[in-house]
């Protein structure tokens, strides 16, 4: 079955750190046993990711729908489990003048994030996340057979869409704790990587439309900040991981610009529904995370 993996299979690195296979659960909650021989971590910058456009595909240990565990749920699960040993800087009981210098959490998302964006051209499903129909996110219904290939786009979009309200919600918790106030999230949009190796699974008329865009970045990257080379976004990233300017930024960058996300992933009642849900999937508990993970108010 086509499909995409960046980073699912192969396994993630902090530093010289363990790898951990973000298609299963059990190896991220295993961070704890190694959580030890970490150093202070001044970064960690989210960029797994799957997807299929020709049918469903769910992980073969969790058997949940692949692209929100992936993209989301396993990405979620390893920062709670890390928040112990991000550098926590100086907390805020330090006084208004000292500089709050704590480390960063970076989401990836997507500009197909947001319902009043999108690519309507390419793309007729667009994101979504339904309160009284939140199981559906790690078990969606069948898909019709017309709507495949939309379906796998849309589960994407939805994981993007879940890692802004991540990143608003863990500010918030993030903000109320005095120990971890300094430690900081944000959630980059890259823009449109006309390059990126997930296209190769894309309908041929799509491969095609990305391939003529490529050809033509050398002038768009200089009119248009939607469309992205791989090059020009990895800058955008490193700059968030570890650039002074960005030291103490939280909330929703598109390339290196502060932008506004979507108004469905800024709903507080919505973040807590998802927060909630997340935790019992990935079986996160309070001795799990030193982040009060109780109801924020």
């Amino acid at each position: 079955m086509p499909s995409f993996d960046y980073g699912a299979e192969s396994g993630i690195a902090s530093g010289d750190g363990p790898k951990r296979k973000l298609r299963k659960l059990h190896s991220v909650n295993m961070i704890d046993g190694a959580a030890g021989q970490l150093p202070r971590i001044s970064a960690i910058a989210c960029n797994a990711l799957t997807w299929s456009l020709a049918g469903q595909k769910f992980t073969a240990a969790d058997r949940y729908e692949a692209s929100f565990q992936v993209s989301h749920l396993s990405h979620m699960l390893l920062v709670l489990r890390l928040l112990g040993n991000m550098d926590a800087g100086l907390s805020s009981t330090a006084g208004a003048t000292a500089a709050l210098k704590g480390g960063r959490m970076i989401m990836l998302s997507s500009e197909m994030h947001d319902l009043e964006r999108g690519l309507p051209l390419l793309y007729k499903l667009r994101a979504k996340i339904k309160p009284d129909q939140i199981y559906h996110l790690i078990h969606p219904p069948s898909d019709k057979p017309e709507e495949t290939y939309d379906r796998g786009v849309q589960q994407y979009a939805t994981a993007k869409l879940a890692n802004v309200a991540f990143m608003w919600d863990l500010n918030r918790r993030l903000q109320q704790d005095p120990k971890l106030s300094a430690i900081t999230v944000t959630c980059m949009d890259p823009g449109g990587l006309v390059e990126s190796r997930a296209h190769s699974e894309q309908k041929p008329t799509v491969r095609l439309a990305m391939g003529v865009v490529n050809v033509l970045m050398p002038v768009l990257r200089h009119l248009t900040s939607t469309i992205r080379t791989n090059n020009d976004a990895g800058r955008d990233l490193v700059a968030l991981s570890v650039g002074p300017e960005f030291q103490g930024k939280r909330g929703f960058i598109v390339g290196q610009n502060e932008a506004v996300s979507a108004k469905l992933n800024r709903d507080e009642a919505v973040q807590r529904k998802l927060w909630d849900a997340c935790l019992s999937w990935a079986g996160i508990s309070t001795a799990g995370t030193v982040l009060a993970i109780a109801e924020a108010e």
